[in-house]
């Protein structure tokens, strides 16, 4: 729900969804701006270049498939509800320095968050053409988060050039010509990353919405891309748990599907038995998720989840693989997140963001299908107010600790 999306087109959509008033080669190039070091690149306000390396890329190595297991359930000790284990930040990695790297992750740990969820991405690696990889950013986070000791949730997302369906060739966000193109990659990812202890897979990013799936949404054609993607993944990773991609708050329209509604469409396309959970952001601010409104993206969660029974999937999970709100940007500012007047604001108090995260943590325990919450995100991208993107982090730019940052520490702990 974040990056690309200029702020007043994302004000625009949260208006209209709650109703309100409102090891390898050398590496790939990467911008050195603050944001692009703390987000990859489809978080940005504008898309990447081409990148262009400077040597010749490698392929994967031809790793031997992890035996399958008859059931891919994790264990409660990494999924249990209420526990520690449930929480994580969702974070751009693949752009850091190897240093910066290793302090930001030793940092999430000392939080107490067992996750982290960050994106490998199909555009930044296979980008030269069919079987040409370039792994280096990658391999690097991977290596990085295993040796840390946390959990990865990867995002297997965004199409190379070559791949990409004609009417959207100028933007990674376009959605691939053929799902099988796809999901061979998918199938690369598993086999590279699973021996890194990597086996928690999410199909691609918020495709209810344009701004991660051009030219436009589309459930039937995301289920085709899910199906494909999760066979391929499992014939590789025994241990494979897939995810289906987070889904945005939104309204049905302009290309774009409410959550509910792109939920109902992949399960009437046949996406049932391709997932092992449904990826959700229940984004709420200006708004506390304790603010009752069965209508906003949080409320859906319980709307997403009665879908899931009546299909028969009561035993699946929902994850919030993001959920997070902005201290910073152009427009109005809310400071109590329970008051209908605060409607137009587009970001909230360093104090509000704070009480965001404690009722948000509260909020899941109480939920037993709800499975792993990932706050958005670990460090805020930089400090011009010209847009909310700069300011969805737990720390500052300078690195400095917002209130939220303690505030998740004691809740997730407690």
């Amino acid at each position: 729900m974040r990056g690309i999306l200029g702020h007043r087109h994302y004000q625009k959509v949260l208006l209209l969804v709650f109703g309100l008033v409102l090891t390898g080669p050398t590496a790939l190039p990467i911008p050195s701006t603050s944001a692009a070091r703390e987000l990859d690149i489809y978080r940005r306000t504008a898309p990447a270049p081409t990148p262009t390396p400077t040597a010749k890329p490698t392929p994967a190595p031809s790793l031997a498939p992890v035996p399958r297991k008859a059931t891919p359930t994790p264990s409660d000790a990494v999924l249990g509800a209420g526990s520690q284990s449930a929480f994580g930040i969702a974070s751009g990695l693949a752009s850091l320095p190897a240093a910066e790297l290793s302090r930001k992750l030793a940092d999430m740990k000392s939080l107490g968050v067992k996750w982290v969820r960050y994106d490998i991405e199909w555009s930044n690696i296979e980008y030269q053409g069919p079987g040409q990889y370039n792994w280096t950013d990658y391999d690097k986070a991977v290596q990085a988060v295993s040796a840390s000791g946390l959990n990865s949730l990867i995002i297997i997302d965004y199409t190379p050039e070559w791949a990409r369906k004609a009417a959207c060739k100028d933007t990674p966000m376009c959605a691939p010509a053929d799902p099988a193109a796809y999901a061979g990659f998918a199938a690369q990812v598993a086999r590279r990353y699973s021996p890194y202890g990597v086996h928690y897979y999410e199909i691609w990013n918020e495709p209810n919405i344009t701004t991660f799936y051009q030219p436009a949404a589309n459930p039937g054609e995301y289920a085709a891309m899910l199906r494909a993607a999760s066979a391929a993944i499992k014939s590789i990773d025994g241990r494979a748990f897939v995810l289906t991609a987070g889904t945005a708050p939104a309204s049905t329209g302009g290309g774009n599907y409410s959550p509910v509604d792109f939920v109902n469409g992949i399960y009437a396309a046949g996406a049932k038995g391709s997932f092992d959970a449904l990826g959700h952001h229940p984004y709420t601010w200006p708004y506390s998720p304790a603010y009752p409104n069965p209508s906003n993206a949080w409320g859906q969660l319980t709307t997403l989840h009665n879908i899931m029974v009546a299909k028969g999937d009561d035993a699946k999970q929902i994850w919030i693989t993001e959920f997070g709100a902005p201290t910073g940007g152009p427009g109005s500012l809310a400071s109590s997140g329970l008051t209908t007047s605060e409607g137009g604001a587009d970001h909230v108090t360093e104090a509000l963001e704070a009480r965001m995260v404690a009722d948000a943590v509260a909020a899941v325990r109480r939920l037993p299908w709800v499975g792993p919450f990932f706050w958005y995100s670990y460090q805020d991208a930089g400090t011009t107010s010209d847009t909310v993107e700069n300011f969805f982090g737990l720390i500052r730019a300078d690195g400095s600790h917002k209130p939220a940052y303690d505030a998740y520490k004691q809740a997730i702990a407690r």
